[in-house]
Protein backbone atom coordinates (compact mmCIF):
# COMPACT_ATOMS: atom_id res chain seq x y z
CA UNK A 1 0.00 0.00 0.00
CA UNK A 2 1.17 3.49 -0.75
CA UNK A 3 0.26 6.22 1.72
CA UNK A 4 -0.99 9.55 0.42
CA UNK A 5 -0.37 12.61 2.52
CA UNK A 6 -2.12 15.94 2.59
CA UNK A 7 -0.76 19.29 3.69
CA UNK A 8 -2.36 20.76 6.76
CA UNK A 9 -3.89 24.18 6.25
CA UNK A 10 -2.21 26.80 8.42
CA UNK A 11 -5.58 27.83 9.83
CA UNK A 12 -6.00 24.52 11.72
CA UNK A 13 -5.83 25.73 15.30
CA UNK A 14 -5.16 25.24 18.13
CA UNK A 15 -3.75 21.82 17.19
CA UNK A 16 -4.61 19.90 14.08
CA UNK A 17 -3.67 16.34 13.28
CA UNK A 18 -4.64 14.86 9.94
CA UNK A 19 -4.66 11.09 9.58
CA UNK A 20 -4.53 10.12 5.93
CA UNK A 21 -3.93 6.60 4.67
CA UNK A 22 -1.27 5.67 7.23
CA UNK A 23 0.47 9.05 7.28
CA UNK A 24 0.02 11.65 9.98
CA UNK A 25 0.70 15.37 9.65
CA UNK A 26 0.68 17.77 12.58
CA UNK A 27 0.82 21.50 12.93
CA UNK A 28 1.38 23.69 15.96
CA UNK A 29 -0.87 26.41 17.33
CA UNK A 30 1.01 29.03 15.32
CA UNK A 31 0.88 27.00 12.12
CA UNK A 32 4.64 27.27 11.61
CA UNK A 33 5.81 23.84 12.76
CA UNK A 34 5.07 20.99 10.38
CA UNK A 35 6.08 17.42 11.00
CA UNK A 36 5.26 14.19 9.21
CA UNK A 37 5.49 10.73 10.64
CA UNK A 38 4.40 7.34 9.38
CA UNK A 39 2.05 5.04 11.22
CA UNK A 40 1.53 1.38 10.53
CA UNK A 41 -1.17 1.04 7.89
CA UNK A 42 -4.36 -0.36 9.37
CA UNK A 43 -6.94 -1.88 7.03
CA UNK A 44 -9.80 0.60 6.81
CA UNK A 45 -12.50 -1.99 7.43
CA UNK A 46 -11.07 -2.68 10.91
CA UNK A 47 -10.44 0.91 11.89
CA UNK A 48 -12.65 3.71 13.12
CA UNK A 49 -9.92 6.28 12.61
CA UNK A 50 -10.77 6.61 8.96
CA UNK A 51 -8.52 8.00 6.23
CA UNK A 52 -8.62 11.76 5.92
CA UNK A 53 -10.28 12.16 9.33
CA UNK A 54 -9.30 15.24 11.27
CA UNK A 55 -8.56 15.06 14.96
CA UNK A 56 -8.67 18.52 16.51
CA UNK A 57 -7.83 18.65 20.21
CA UNK A 58 -8.49 21.89 21.99
CA UNK A 59 -6.31 23.46 24.64
CA UNK A 60 -6.44 26.62 26.70
CA UNK A 61 -8.52 27.90 29.61
CA UNK A 62 -11.88 27.79 27.80
CA UNK A 63 -12.03 24.50 25.95
CA UNK A 64 -14.31 21.58 25.38
CA UNK A 65 -13.87 18.22 27.06
CA UNK A 66 -11.77 15.94 24.82
CA UNK A 67 -12.96 12.33 24.88
CA UNK A 68 -11.46 9.26 23.22
CA UNK A 69 -14.16 6.62 22.71
CA UNK A 70 -12.90 3.09 21.99
CA UNK A 71 -15.66 0.69 20.96
CA UNK A 72 -15.65 -1.93 18.21
CA UNK A 73 -19.44 -2.17 17.85
CA UNK A 74 -20.20 0.56 15.33
CA UNK A 75 -23.82 1.22 16.36
CA UNK A 76 -22.94 1.45 20.04
CA UNK A 77 -19.98 3.73 19.25
CA UNK A 78 -22.13 5.99 17.07
CA UNK A 79 -24.86 6.24 19.72
CA UNK A 80 -22.45 7.03 22.57
CA UNK A 81 -20.48 9.51 20.43
CA UNK A 82 -23.68 11.27 19.38
CA UNK A 83 -24.80 11.66 23.00
CA UNK A 84 -21.43 13.06 24.04
CA UNK A 85 -21.21 15.45 21.08
CA UNK A 86 -24.72 16.73 21.86
CA UNK A 87 -23.20 18.10 25.08
CA UNK A 88 -20.67 20.05 23.04
CA UNK A 89 -17.81 17.73 23.92
CA UNK A 90 -15.17 16.78 21.35
CA UNK A 91 -15.18 13.02 20.67
CA UNK A 92 -12.62 11.04 18.71
CA UNK A 93 -13.68 7.47 17.91
CA UNK A 94 -11.49 4.39 17.63
CA UNK A 95 -12.58 0.84 16.80
CA UNK A 96 -9.62 -1.02 18.32
CA UNK A 97 -7.13 -0.57 21.14
CA UNK A 98 -4.34 -0.25 18.53
CA UNK A 99 -6.20 2.64 16.88
CA UNK A 100 -6.61 4.28 20.28
CA UNK A 101 -2.89 3.97 21.05
CA UNK A 102 -2.05 5.60 17.72
CA UNK A 103 -4.37 8.53 18.47
CA UNK A 104 -3.14 8.86 22.08
CA UNK A 105 0.43 9.13 20.80
CA UNK A 106 -0.58 12.27 18.92
CA UNK A 107 -3.01 14.11 21.17
CA UNK A 108 -4.03 14.57 24.79
CA UNK A 109 -7.47 13.68 26.05
CA UNK A 110 -9.36 14.30 29.27
CA UNK A 111 -11.41 11.09 29.21
CA UNK A 112 -10.92 7.61 27.79
CA UNK A 113 -14.06 5.47 27.44
CA UNK A 114 -13.16 1.95 26.40
CA UNK A 115 -14.88 -1.35 25.82
CA UNK A 116 -13.08 -4.48 27.02
CA UNK A 117 -13.62 -7.00 24.22
CA UNK A 118 -12.35 -5.75 20.86
CA UNK A 119 -10.79 -7.25 17.75
CA UNK A 120 -7.02 -7.37 17.43
CA UNK A 121 -4.21 -8.34 19.76
CA UNK A 122 -5.09 -5.80 22.47
CA UNK A 123 -8.18 -5.64 24.65
CA UNK A 124 -9.54 -2.60 26.43
CA UNK A 125 -7.88 -3.89 29.62
CA UNK A 126 -4.52 -3.99 27.82
CA UNK A 127 -5.17 -0.44 26.62
CA UNK A 128 -5.74 0.78 30.19
CA UNK A 129 -2.55 -0.95 31.39
CA UNK A 130 -0.52 0.70 28.62
CA UNK A 131 -2.08 4.16 28.77
CA UNK A 132 -2.36 4.99 32.48
CA UNK A 133 1.40 5.23 33.23
CA UNK A 134 1.94 7.61 30.31
CA UNK A 135 -1.23 9.66 30.99
CA UNK A 136 -1.70 9.73 34.78
CA UNK A 137 -4.32 12.53 34.73
CA UNK A 138 -6.48 10.80 32.10
CA UNK A 139 -9.89 9.79 33.48
CA UNK A 140 -10.59 6.22 32.36
CA UNK A 141 -13.96 4.49 32.26
CA UNK A 142 -14.27 0.84 31.27
CA UNK A 143 -17.51 -0.36 29.65
CA UNK A 144 -18.49 -4.00 29.33
CA UNK A 145 -21.46 -6.29 29.04
CA UNK A 146 -19.46 -9.39 29.95
CA UNK A 147 -17.24 -8.33 32.85
CA UNK A 148 -18.02 -7.20 36.35
CA UNK A 149 -16.03 -4.62 38.33
CA UNK A 150 -14.86 -7.43 40.62
CA UNK A 151 -13.25 -9.28 37.70
CA UNK A 152 -9.53 -8.94 37.09
CA UNK A 153 -9.61 -5.29 36.03
CA UNK A 154 -6.36 -3.32 35.87
CA UNK A 155 -5.43 -0.63 38.36
CA UNK A 156 -5.81 2.94 37.22
CA UNK A 157 -9.35 3.07 35.89
CA UNK A 158 -11.76 5.56 37.45
CA UNK A 159 -15.15 4.04 36.66
CA UNK A 160 -16.82 0.89 35.38
CA UNK A 161 -20.06 1.05 33.36
CA UNK A 162 -21.97 -2.18 32.72
CA UNK A 163 -23.55 -2.37 29.27
CA UNK A 164 -25.97 -1.27 28.17
CA UNK A 165 -24.81 2.12 29.42
CA UNK A 166 -27.74 4.42 30.12
CA UNK A 167 -27.27 8.20 30.41
CA UNK A 168 -23.60 8.26 29.42
CA UNK A 169 -23.56 12.06 29.70
CA UNK A 170 -24.42 11.97 33.42
CA UNK A 171 -21.82 9.26 33.96
CA UNK A 172 -19.10 11.30 32.23
CA UNK A 173 -20.10 14.39 34.23
CA UNK A 174 -19.66 12.35 37.43
CA UNK A 175 -16.35 10.99 36.12
CA UNK A 176 -14.87 14.43 35.51
CA UNK A 177 -16.34 15.71 38.77
CA UNK A 178 -15.45 19.23 39.80
CA UNK A 179 -13.05 19.73 36.89
CA UNK A 180 -16.17 20.67 34.92
CA UNK A 181 -14.43 21.26 31.61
Amino acid sequence: MIARTRTIPSNCTPTCIVVSMGSVSMTSKTGKMRRRMRLALIPIWRSAVLPQSIIEVESGPKRRLNILLVEDEVLIRMDVAHSLRAEGWHVVEAGTAADALAVLALANFDVLLTDIHMPGDLSGLDLVRLVKPAHPTLKIAIMSGGHLPSDDLPAGYNAFYPKPVFDIVAKVRTLIGSEGL
